[in-house]
């Protein structure tokens, strides 16, 4: 939703605040698609009872932006 504001209703002229919409879109585009998908594939909670392989934060993060 911050991505989406910063789009609409910044308009490019003005240069502090457009270094946000830099920021937010690009945390949008690089890391948000990877991390859901991570997400997907490795939950946080395993329910099966014959694996255990579980993911850090950084190993999240790392895939994640690999990912995308």
């Amino acid at each position: 939703m911050i991505t989406t504001a910063l789009v609409f209703i910044v308009p490019e002229e003005v240069y502090p605040i457009v270094y946000a919409r830099y920021v937010f879109g690009s945390i949008f585009i690089l890391w948000m698609p990877g991390y859901t998908f991570i997400n997907a594939l490795f939950p946080t909670r395993v329910t099966s009872q014959t694996t255990s392989l579980e993911l850090d934060a950084t190993e999240r993060i790392a895939l994640s932006i690999g990912v995308s």
